[in-house]
């Protein structure tokens, strides 16, 4: 079993390479592309320049926005043990058809109901049975009628097949683990700094198989995170409240009650998993040091800088790169 995880880790490095790029692209430009920094900074506010930095944002936006997909794909590559591009087509079939499935079950028994985002979870999912699909059929012979669908060319049917079942099988189970995390978002809400310290316990928690997602929006951008009036306006949501009140020129003060749910997070954007980078550098063996010093300065830069630590946390999670 422990070397089955191993051949796991190892599939997740070449999606989890590509975050640090994407990181910094996002970073930079959105930092720089944003409204208050150009009005802080008046020689950002050059239309060539806003370009480029529009342009680098939503490069680096497509990577994180299609994480899972990615992650996907990379584990069916890695993992295949032959025609690994076959592979990958059945990884990318096979996560569409269970997110339609799983679309489809919510418009015909739930039209009203919240949408269901299974995250890297399901990537995950989708991946290891397509991958496993893959090697046990990409040989299988069909009778001669159905011949043209033997070999490869059967394998991203059948994992389609497989994904309606497993996008079924998300339906029924996902719901009540997602309702589970809005309850104890709203828990957390209720008991001040208690409730901070495992507020941030749960986004690390959840942050790792990227479903981090479903618990910041609560605090940022509903009534979960506050309500106030800002220019006769109600605003509702931490994030939101902030930048209302930043924009306002005749605003005093900041609205600091909802900054403990994104505010904290810097010290550990910034030293603590970096540092947790520096560790993992000097766990590894002298002589293969300069094999993954570029790696580990990378995904530590994109943590101090953006603020992006998913390549950080993917990779002691999965990779262990030692």
């Amino acid at each position: 079993m422990f070397k089955q995880l191993q051949k796991i880790g190892k599939a997740f490095m070449l999606p989890i390479a590509i975050l640090p790029a994407a990181g910094l692209l996002l970073g930079i430009g959105g930092a720089l592309s944003n409204p208050t920094t150009v009005a802080t900074y008046p020689i950002l506010n050059n239309q060539v320049l806003q370009g480029i930095f529009q342009i680098m944002s939503a490069a680096g936006n497509v990577v994180f926005a299609n994480l899972s997909l990615l992650l996907c794909v990379g584990l069916c590559i890695g993992l295949a043990k032959h025609d690994k591009g076959t592979a990958a087509l059945a990884g990318v079939v096979g996560y569409l058809v269970m997110n339609a499935t799983i679309s489809a079950m919510l418009t015909i028994f739930n039209p009203n109901g919240a949408a269901i985002d299974t995250g890297v979870v399901g990537a995950i999912v989708v991946g290891l049975v397509a991958v496993n699909l893959h090697n046990k059929y990409q040989n299988i012979e069909l009778p001669q009628f159905l011949g043209f669908f033997g070999g490869s060319r059967f394998v991203p049917i059948v994992t389609s097949f497989a994904a309606i079942f497993i996008g079924c099988a998300f339906f029924l189970i996902w719901p009540p683990f997602q309702n589970l995390l809005v309850s104890l978002g709203d828990v957390i809400s209720k008991t001040g700094p208690v409730g901070t310290f495992f507020y941030g316990f749960l986004m690390r928690l959840c942050g790792a198989v990227g479903l981090h997602h479903m618990i910041y929006p609560m605090f940022w951008y509903t009534e979960l995170g506050g309500v106030e009036m800002v220019q006769d306006v109600s605003v509702a949501g931490a994030q939101k409240i902030f930048f209302a009140q930043l924009a306002d020129p005749t605003h005093v003060g900041l609205y600091t009650e909802g900054t403990r749910f994104f505010a904290g997070r810097f010290a550990t954007m910034m030293f603590g998993l970096p540092a947790a980078c520096l560790a993992m550098y000097h766990c590894v063996p002298k002589e293969r040091r300069p094999r993954y010093k570029g790696l580990f300065i990378s995904v530590a830069l994109t943590s101090f800088v953006t603020g992006i630590t998913e390549p950080i946390e993917f990779m002691f999670l999965f990779v262990n790169p030692l």
